[in-house]
């Protein structure tokens, strides 16, 4: 019988002292009866935390757009706790979701979630860190949690709203591109060689996102001269605004496919050529 996807646990937290560090973090994360969710905009600049109240300390590294909500697998944390033998609670990752019923590592970038009225969207794998092994307190955290590969995900809220334990989670959109989040972690990883499956579902994200964002400006341009040539005979002032309107463009899509190209040419150009290098 098929095990129903939910929240197990919502969960959010204050700046606090991290034993070895010198500076606080908000990686302290407790359960609590609901957190608000909502785009919180970039990184610099933005909102920080995409969980109204959740602390965060370095927003160069945490928050932002691609990084507003972080899910974990309650059964991950179930794994983890028999590898090291301790108990491991709701939120001990740092997770703002504690997961039951879905395999959050086994989606796929882009994939959308429908989480109670809530819309998110699957956008990369956490990278483990300093913070992250001292709040553990674990010897060789970060290359045991890296070689593992099992990081949980990064969400982007596509729809706001609120978020309680025993909401369900329904998959409404997955891309069918093969990316997953480990694959998309490992290729990534400057620790580790990118397999070729990895590196062909990259290149197949990239030229696929590109693809779209070109096609999507084309049509949006065609149907802008097609419209201004009807309109030629109104005045300015009356006519651009609703020639526009008739274009079709959907800024939100084609900013967000450019994003998704722009991001991928980074990764494929800079950040993996030197994660081979160092592996080699």
């Amino acid at each position: 019988m098929r095990v129903a996807a939910l929240v197990r646990s919502v969960n959010a937290g204050a700046l606090a002292p991290v034993a070895g560090l010198r500076r606080p973090s908000g990686i302290h994360k407790q359960p609590v009866d609901r957190i608000e969710v909502r785009d919180p905009g970039p990184k610099r600049g933005g909102l920080g935390s995409g969980v109204v109240g959740d602390a965060i300390y370095s927003r160069k590294h945490h928050g932002g757009q691609t990084q507003a909500v972080y899910a974990v697998a309650r059964e991950e944390l179930d794994w983890w706790g028999a590898q090291l033998d301790r108990d491991l609670a709701d939120g001990m990752f740092g997770e703002n979701l504690t997961t039951s019923g879905i395999d959050v590592d086994a989606a796929e970038v882009g994939e959308q979630w429908r989480v109670g009225a809530t819309l998110l969207e699957v956008c990369g794998p956490r990278v483990p860190c300093a913070t992250f092994a001292k709040h553990l307190g674990e010897p060789r955290w970060v290359r045991r949690f890296t070689e593992h590969g099992r990081t949980g995900a990064y969400l982007a809220v596509r729809e706001p709203g609120v978020i309680e334990p025993g909401d369900p989670i329904d998959v409404v959109h997955r891309p069918g591109h093969g990316l997953t989040v480990p694959m998309f972690f490992r290729a990534c990883s400057s620790a580790t060689r990118a397999s070729t499956a990895a590196r062909t579902a990259l290149a197949s994200l990239f030229w696929t996102s590109a693809t779209r964002a070109v096609t999507s400006f084309c049509t949006a341009v065609n149907r802008f001269c097609t419209s201004a040539t009807a309109s030629r005979t109104t005045s300015t002032a009356r006519s651009v605004t609703p020639t526009l309107a008739r274009t079709g463009l959907s800024a939100s899509v084609l900013m967000s496919n450019l994003a998704v190209a722009m991001s991928f040419s980074f990764w494929w150009g800079v950040v993996m050529p030197v994660g081979w290098r160092r592996a080699r």
